[in-house]
């Protein structure tokens, strides 16, 4: 019980930041697509037995790729295409590898399986995207403003959005297991809408998400 409880807490110092950040960027929808797209990178890496850190980027650069043939990567259409896609070749592996893929567990998620290696992981995690987001918070809000006048300012745009598409697979493949498909976008969005409400700076919004979502 009390590694659920730890789980859960680290998971919300996870998801409620990069939750403000999506509403920032005003890609929630995005976010949603891209958490469904992520089953596809836990059942690679579960059925051929590589790290996580490996097929998550991988399927989140495919994710991006896509979007950018349909012309649109903000449409909504073109999103739920793309998702729904991987989504599906997610599932076909999944069921190709039954004695070691557990569906059941990517789209619902198991938090009786939790082991003290996860949290573990789950703790690097948090460290490292903490660092991240405390580094670049300034160049996120002031990109999240205007892209145009972020780059005016020598910001590398570009080189910002890979690393937070990459940070955010990484976070959604790594507690599938955890939480599933279906509740990872909730848990992204929920928290951080909330405290949207009644924040009055970046700050303040992901401290308040950060408790709403524990």
């Amino acid at each position: 019980m009390l590694v659920i409880i730890a789980a859960t807490i680290i998971l919300s110092f996870l998801f409620a930041p990069m939750g403000c950040v999506l509403l920032w960027q005003r890609q929630a929808y995005f976010a949603d697509g891209l958490a469904h797209a992520c089953l596809l990178a836990s059942s690679i890496s579960i059925a051929l037995n590589l790290p996580i850190i490996i097929t998550a980027p991988i399927i989140a650069i495919i994710f991006v790729l896509l979007l950018f043939l349909t012309n649109n990567q903000q449409n909504n259409a073109a999103i739920n295409l793309v998702s729904s896609l991987l989504l599906s070749a997610g599932i076909i592996i999944a069921s190709t590898f039954p004695m070691k893929v557990n569906l059941n567990t990517l789209l619902l998620g198991d938090r009786l399986s939790i082991s003290n290696d996860d949290i573990i992981i789950l703790i690097c995690l948090v460290l490292f995207s903490s660092f991240v987001l405390w580094k670049k918070l300034d160049d996120i809000v002031l990109f999240s403003l205007s892209p145009d006048l972020a780059l005016v300012r020598g910001i590398k745009t570009k080189k910002l959005e890979i690393t937070l598409l990459v940070l955010l697979a990484i976070i959604l493949s790594i507690s599938m297991k955890i939480i599933g498909a279906l509740l990872a976008s909730a848990m992204l969005i929920l928290p951080a809408f909330t405290a949207q409400s009644f924040a009055r700076n970046p700050v303040t919004m992901i401290i308040y998400s950060t408790i709403l979502a524990s």
